[in-house]
């Protein structure tokens, strides 16, 4: 299996989660699986499986999890095509005034904060190792 080193980004995560704006429920949740110990995560799926193949495997997928939010922004991507009046780049640039707000529940925390956001930080195909 391919597995992420999420270990490898606990300072930056305990850092941003510090400086972030977080509900004291969410902070409390987070703080329960850094007392655990961040646990590296399996990034893959053995066929059968759905999703997008590994590229230069025969059997391995991508865990749904990890391309999440490469689907959240194809869904919106079409949205804006569809209505013609929504600017997709627009919502997306450097200097963008939009915000996103993600309504979650404590059940899939874990990918949209500790997950997530260690993707962004790494280089996700260069942070992976066979198991």
């Amino acid at each position: 299996h391919y597995f992420f080193r999420l270990s490898r980004y606990e300072p930056r995560l305990r850092q941003w989660i510090a400086d972030a704006a977080l509900d004291k429920n969410v902070s409390a949740k987070l703080d329960e699986w850094f007392d655990a110990g961040l646990q590296d995560w399996d990034i893959s799926r053995d066929a059968p499986y759905f999703g997008f193949k590994i590229p230069g495997t025969h059997d391995k997928y991508f865990y749904v999890w990890l391309d999440a939010p490469v689907g959240y922004l194809a869904s919106f991507k079409n949205l804006c095509d569809r209505d013609g009046k929504l600017d997709f780049d627009e919502y997306w640039k450097a200097d963008s005034d939009a915000e996103i707000y993600h309504f979650i529940g404590k059940d899939i925390m874990y990918f949209h904060t500790l997950f997530w956001y260690s993707v962004r930080l790494g280089r996700i195909f260069s942070q992976y190792t066979w198991h």
